[in-house]
């Protein structure tokens, strides 16, 4: 799944945004409270959502561990899904029922 089915415009929200080249531990928060703010400057409501413990993440992924994405419209944008799955996109977009399937925890 990808950026499209949140539109157009939201693909452009995505590029205007400036994250980090690193995708490293410890990231996610800053990257996704600094999204909110980004869209948040366009008009558009956007929340984080805290998981833990990832599924299936490559070998040398921590496990047990929290993350935090971006929450919009049902789906949900993470900007460091590379740190557990080195193949996803950047910026990993997937509606929630689907990224809940690769964590064993979802905090809301």
């Amino acid at each position: 799944m990808s950026h499209e089915a949140l539109g157009p415009q939201f693909a452009e929200h995505l590029a205007s945004f400036s994250a980090p080249a690193d995708s490293g531990r410890g990231l996610c928060e800053r990257v996704s409270e600094n999204f909110c703010r980004h869209l948040g400057e366009r008009g558009i409501n956007a929340g984080t959502r805290d998981f833990a413990d990832p599924v299936n993440p490559h070998a040398g992924a921590l496990k047990g561990v929290s993350h935090t994405v971006v929450e919009h419209a049902g789906h949900v944008i993470d900007w460091t899904a590379q740190q557990f799955w080195p193949d996803a996109p950047k910026p990993l977009v997937e509606p929630l029922e689907a990224y809940r399937k690769r964590f064993r925890m979802d905090y809301g």
